[in-house]
């Protein structure tokens, strides 16, 4: 099997969509990231307090995890502009091989 090293990123946010929309067409139109996926939680708590969510409740502030992963040269220059608009030690990345 061929393989490809790439890099994977995960980003923790709360449902702000204003940063959030921002965010994704960054990746999308200047970075042209590969693809990117967007999950939305229904429970979790870290330093912006607990969440948690019934179906009624799904409007509410949320977590959020934003996804991807591109060649490092990509992946790194995302990093860079992600770290002006996340708070400190919600980026998580890691190399990883994708099958080619």
């Amino acid at each position: 099997m061929n393989t490809l090293k790439v890099r994977m990123v995960r980003v923790y946010l709360t449902s702000t969509k204003k940063n959030t929309d921002k965010i994704i067409q960054h990746l999308k139109t200047e970075l042209t990231i590969r693809g990117v996926t967007l999950f939305r939680a229904i429970e979790g708590y870290g330093s912006s307090g607990e969440h948690n969510a019934t179906m009624m409740d799904i409007l509410m502030e949320l977590p959020l995890v934003l996804e991807f992963f591109d060649e490092e040269i990509k992946v790194n220059q995302a990093l860079e502009y992600l770290t002006l608009l996340v708070t400190p030690k919600h980026i998580v990345y890691w190399d990883a091989l994708v099958n080619a």
